[in-house]
């Protein structure tokens, strides 16, 4: 009886309180002034400069109903937010006009198009580096408002700079919604949002400068963004991904135009720590359209596993329970190892997938948050070596060659 009351007060996801949706206001944005950093919503637009208040009620950004039963809320985005102050004729819309420089045509949707193209443009001045400089773009996971997501990101950043001079770290936050009174119910709703999301990070991507040095680190549910920015990163999710708009279906394998896939990064690296999705999230980047596949292969890709985080594993419960989002991949290492190789392996060519190993601590359960895992510096030294040396050191223990596909 225990038992069942603790599945059902971790499992509901309506059950008398209400998700909300992540706002950064003007304070937030300011505050990562010493890093190059964009935000973006739920549906993947992008804010105005921190100078630009974003003047909301918290509360016009709750959201009880949409999710991974495809009803969505208009209300909690920013669009939504912006054509309120549009037909008020208010100064949060001209503010915004005017910081972008976008010449009113008094149509919201024209220009509200126009004003993302302008801020999307600063975003992409943020990974123009000189030739041979690494850019590395940091995403955090779900449940990470500014606070929460800026403290281990500033932590990263330094370590960065220590281990690459000359890096230039790019922040990405995003909508992962916060849901504390939600228990693991918040899994599948946050995954709703990050094929949105990752799809727009994708019209970022795919006009960075062919041959920059580009290297990914995501925490968490930061993976699926990835996935989805660099491919068609959302039909392994059985059931669920059937939810998904027409709109975002469609782009999912785009070929062509500001949805396409960023085929232009010929210089990839990812490294995802814990990253909370099914082993085979990146199984549809081997579809062909057009005679390619729908997905960009990195050089490279890193996964932090852990067989004990609390959070993927959730607690008592499967990871692959659909109602909740699937979060096996850190979990699954084997299956993991394998599905990764039949996506991302070339022939004639050694694996390029690496799996680093962090222990199941004496309390059974790994806390899931990123200071939790620096503290295991071997792997944590391990992951990062991976991600950035060329030929790093002969692994220990901790980082796993995955074995053949055949075998």
């Amino acid at each position: 009886m225990l038992v069942v009351l603790v599945f059902a007060l971790m499992v509901c996801s309506g059950c008398g309180s209400s998700k909300s949706n992540i706002v950064y206001l003007k304070g937030e944005r300011k505050a990562v002034l010493t890093a190059p950093a964009f935000f973006m919503d739920r549906q993947g637009d992008l804010y105005p400069p921190f100078d630009i208040k974003v003047d909301v009620d918290r509360n016009e950004f709750i959201s009880s109903s949409d999710g991974v039963r495809g009803r969505s809320s208009t209300k909690a985005t920013l669009r939504a937010y912006y054509q309120r102050h549009f037909e008020k004729g208010d100064e949060s819309w001209t503010a915004l006009l005017d910081a972008t420089g976008v010449d009113p045509s008094g149509v919201f949707d024209q220009d509200w198009d126009r004003i993302q193209v302008a801020l999307r443009k600063r975003v992409i001045d943020c990974f123009k580096v000189p030739v041979g400089q690494e850019v590395v773009l940091v995403i955090h996971g779900f449940n990470n408002d500014h606070g929460t997501a800026n403290t281990w990101m500033s932590g990263f950043d330094s370590e960065v700079k220590r281990r690459r001079p000359g890096a230039q770290v790019v922040r990405m936050y995003w909508d992962g919604l916060r849901g504390n009174a939600m228990g693991i119910g918040i899994w599948g709703e946050a995954q709703f949002n990050s094929p949105r999301v990752g799809q727009s990070l994708r019209r970022i991507l795919n006009q960075v400068d062919s041959g920059t040095k580009l290297r990914i680190f995501t925490h968490s549910l930061g993976g699926s963004v990835v996935a989805n920015a660099l491919g068609n990163g959302g039909g392994a999710y059985n059931g669920f991904s059937q939810s998904w708009n027409a709109v975002v279906k469609e782009r999912a394998g785009a070929m062509d135009g500001e949805w396409r896939i960023p085929r232009n990064l010929t210089d990839l690296r990812v490294a995802m720590l814990v990253p909370a999705q099914p082993p085979t999230a990146f199984n549809d980047f081997s579809l062909v359209t057009e005679g390619m596949q729908q997905g960009v292969i990195p050089s490279r890709i890193v996964v932090g596993t852990s067989e004990g985080d609390i959070a993927t594993s959730k607690f008592i419960l499967h990871c692959g329970t659909w109602r909740t989002g699937n979060t096996c991949m850190p979990l699954r290492q084997q299956k993991t190892c394998r599905e990764l190789r039949k996506v991302f392996d070339q022939p004639g060519e050694a694996s390029r997938v690496r799996l680093v190993n962090f222990p199941r601590p004496i309390k059974w359960y790994h806390d899931h948050g990123v200071p939790s895992y620096v503290e295991d510096r071997t792997e944590w030294n391990e992951l990062l070596e991976q991600l950035f040396e060329d030929d790093p050191p002969i692994p220990k223990s901790t980082v796993r060659f995955c074995p053949s596909v055949a075998s």
